[in-house]
């Protein structure tokens, strides 16, 4: 392993490279992260609703909610949907999810909603034993300040 020293400042940190060249190196960047026009979809989402986006012309309704249609490409307009979906294939494995500290077993699963003409992941809050192709989903309500480091962590669906 190469090794070289750099004086920074008063400071003396020392610098290793691989056998490569390259060297590792961490980031740490706060921002704010505005929501822009998906602020109502995030809003709804931290109240225990869904809203997904129905164009004007075709009247398809899809989750998540784009702004334009891909089809018409216009505006479309935010509609609210029941919350409630039917699973079609859903997978457990160790996540580490941002922010979080740890790892751990999660399910996701692929999500037909009610009223949308297209499928979605979203996190299960259940035991895989609990699981079947065709299950009824709902949105999990959240407790009152769960602390998620951001609104989309709060699309979990539970079997029915």
């Amino acid at each position: 392993m190469a090794h070289a020293k750099k004086r920074t400042g008063s400071d003396n940190m020392e610098f290793r490279s691989d056998e490569g060249g390259r060297m590792p190196i961490n980031l740490s960047l706060s921002y704010s992260h505005g929501f822009g026009a998906f602020t109502p979809f995030f809003d709804a989402l931290m109240q225990g609703r869904i809203l997904g986006s129905r164009c004007p012309v075709c009247d398809e309704v899809r989750f998540p909610p784009r702004m334009r249609c891909p089809t018409h490409h216009i505006e479309t307009n935010m509609t609210e949907l029941t919350g409630y979906g039917r699973l079609l294939s859903w997978t457990t494995g160790p996540i580490r999810l941002p922010q979080a500290k740890d790892t751990t077993p999660l399910t996701f699963g692929l999500v037909q909603l009610d009223g949308a003409i297209n499928s979605t992941l979203v996190r299960i809050d259940a035991d895989e034993t609990q699981l079947i192709t065709g299950a009824l989903l709902r949105l999990q309500r959240l407790k009152e300040n769960s602390g998620l480091p951001h609104p989309i962590q709060a699309l979990i669906f539970q079997p029915v």
